[in-house]
């Protein structure tokens, strides 16, 4: 059963979590401003800002630690856990019916949510061309 203090637990679990996927994100982002500096990007914005919110999530991350340990520990173990699933998803070299089948789970799950444009002879245009005569 779910009590008020779990809640605060969640909370913080989750801000710490954040924390830490930020950093990682805005470390992305300035290790790829200096290793590959003319790589097309949509938005191009100057360094010093994934700095500086850098320097803030990591503070945040610091008094998170030091004022909740329970939920920071619990936070990164979840976190290491994704360790083993990456390393199966992603760099286990799979069987090629396996990778075909996730391929074409991946493709079907993008065009349901909508995520990629589908190529003009696909089947949804096919069966929108079946219906019209």
């Amino acid at each position: 059963m779910q009590t008020f203090g779990n809640i605060f637990f969640l909370i913080e679990m989750t801000g710490f979590s954040l924390s830490i996927v930020l950093i990682m994100t805005f470390a992305g982002q300035v290790l790829l401003r200096w290793t590959e500096p003319n790589l097309p990007r949509p938005i191009k914005m100057p360094v010093a800002l994934p700095a500086f919110l850098i320097v803030m999530n990591f503070a945040i991350m610091c008094i998170t630690v030091y004022m909740k340990p329970r939920e920071s520990s619990f936070a990164i173990v979840v976190i290491a856990c994704a360790i083993p699933v990456y390393l199966l998803g992603i760099k286990w070299n799979k069987p090629e019916s396996i990778q075909r089948s996730l391929d074409n789970f991946t493709k079907s799950l993008q065009k349901l949510l909508l995520v990629t444009v589908q190529d003009p002879g696909s089947v949804a245009d096919d069966d929108s061309d079946t219906l019209s005569s």
